[in-house]
């Protein structure tokens, strides 16, 4: 009995020699790897080499994420200061009807027609801010899928490297699972694309939006139209978001304008999130 539980171990182990790697997909053994010689190993290390590419992507992608989500905790104190520029031109209005000179009264109502529409360009911006946010989150996550697809390709790559140097190794593994998982990781990742594709057009749109409502205000004012183009110099690194311009303090007149952004030059669009899936 006891002879029969071991051989039906074995062939349990057998059959399982394709190790869960941390549970994302099968895996081959360091000992079996461990067989193979300097030469022999030249898949794997292709296939290392490109695990490393996206895994420096994910950093990257994080660190860029990050910058974002400071830029929308800078850019929501200006809604709250506009909200404060609406409250101050209405009360401006009550205290002018009190005098009643129309003139006052004329300028109190501009007063509050600037407030509004400053309030509507910053609440833009915020909206704007947010899907920026959106785009780089879905970009970290669209990196994380090709990490697992990467490693899922390592994996493979070790019982390549078994298959092609005729290591006996190679027959304890099932290479069907191996090639399952890449389908597999590789449909995640595409999906986590098409998720970035429509987080960049979110954006784009709402950045239109946000432009259209800063010249708005700088007709509003007289002024002359607010441009958002790409600076000759300096050229900021490729696939940079537009930027935002600065937040104004709550004592800023809704006369004055934000302040102008800086966009990316390059072969994008004039003021346009980047393309999908770049940096």
């Amino acid at each position: 009995m006891r002879g029969f539980s071991l051989a039906v171990a074995a062939v349990t182990l057998a059959g399982c020699a394709a190790v869960q790697n941390a549970g994302m997909g099968p895996a081959v053994s360091a000992e079996d790897v461990g067989r193979l010689s300097q030469d022999e190993t030249a898949p794997i290390d292709a296939a290392q080499h490109e695990l490393q590419v996206a895994q420096q992507a994910r950093n990257q992608a994080m660190l860029r994420l990050q910058d974002e989500q400071g830029r929308l905790a800078m850019a929501r104190p200006g809604v709250q200061a506009a909200d404060a520029q609406v409250e101050a031109a209405r009360i401006g209005i009550e205290n002018a009807r009190k005098t009643g000179d129309p003139n006052p009264i004329q300028q109190a109502r501009r007063q509050l027609d600037l407030a509004i529409a400053f309030r509507k360009e910053r609440q833009a911006r915020v909206d704007y801010e947010r899907h920026a946010v959106d785009l780089r989150q879905a970009q970290v996550t669209a990196a994380d899928r090709t990490i697992a697809l990467a490693r899922a390709r390592v994996e493979r790559s070790k019982l390549v490297a078994l298959e092609e140097a005729h290591n006996p190794a190679a027959g304890k593994y099932n290479a069907g699972l191996f090639a399952a998982a890449v389908d597999r990781d590789r449909a995640a990742a595409d999906d986590a694309a098409r998720d970035v594709t429509k987080a960049h057009g979110d954006a784009a749109s709402s950045f239109e939006t946000w432009q259209a409502l800063r010249r708005a205000y700088a007709e509003e004012q007289g002024l002359a139209p607010v441009r958002g183009g790409a600076p000759a110099s300096p050229q900021p690194a490729p696939g940079a978001l537009p930027r935002s311009p600065q937040q104004p303090g709550p004592q800023q007149n809704p006369r004055q304008p934000p302040s102008q952004p800086s966009f990316p030059a390059g072969p994008q669009s004039e003021g346009a999130p980047p393309a999908p899936g770049s940096p």
